[in-house]
């Protein structure tokens, strides 16, 4: 799965060294859960953030190729009761560097220009700030006994946007849905992170004299 995350940051490189279009930063907020048939019932999302820098490329004809490289942090709070009156509680917060990957299409000839994209993020687990907790009889007991397992480092996700730009500026609304379990294994559990993005970008080149296309 790792070669799919260098092949990412690979085209992200070199689209950036031969793009002739545009490039920006970008910032959002992040709202995340966990999904899939292995996830408790005691559940709740969490609010988080995201950043980071994009490449907006025209193939032509209001078709678009998408490259952003992001800081993001993903994450849920689920408990589950366990025998003997106990409670198991995990608090998960992953900060993944994601690299999605879009093909975008605007359908409008106007200055504000709505667009709907969809694509994949493969992603690395940055840093896990995972806390699991194990309280039996009133007492915290080792939580290991109960849950052992280990995220994956590589990830990826399925996306689905909407959004709109006006000159130098985009907003947009993207859904993450996990293609895989977070965890690893040979029987690993079936959770999957799910996520919506609202975004603001800014061009920075939007001045750029060489672009096919100018978005104003």
């Amino acid at each position: 799965m790792s070669k799919y995350f260098i092949l990412s940051l690979f085209l992200f490189i070199s689209n950036s060294l031969y793009s002739q279009d545009y490039y920006g930063l970008t910032v959002g907020t992040v709202r995340s859960n966990f999904i899939g048939s292995d996830v408790p019932s005691l559940s709740e999302g969490k609010q988080n953030f995201s950043f980071g820098v994009f490449l907006d490329y025209y193939l032509g004809e209001d078709i678009f190729t998408f490259y952003e490289i992001q800081l993001t942090k993903v994450g849920a709070r689920f408990s589950e009761e366990m025998p003997n009156t106990g409670l198991l509680t995990i608090d998960a917060e992953l900060t993944q560097i994601s690299v999605p990957i879009l093909l975008r299409f605007s359908y409008s000839k106007q200055k504000i220009k709505p667009y709907f994209n969809f694509g994949a993020a493969p992603s690395y687990l940055f840093k896990n700030n995972t806390t699991i907790t194990a309280v039996q009889f009133g007492r915290e007991i080792d939580s290991k006994l109960f849950f052992d397992y280990q995220n994956r480092d590589i990830n990826v996700d399925g996306i689905l946007g909407i959004g709109f730009f006006y000159q130098r500026y985009i907003i947009d609304l993207k859904y993450y849905y996990g293609l895989r379990s977070i965890y690893q294994g040979d029987t690993p559990l079936v959770i999957r992170s799910n996520a919506l993005q609202i975004n603001f970008s800014m061009i920075l080149n939007f001045d750029n004299k060489k672009s096919r296309y100018r978005p104003d």
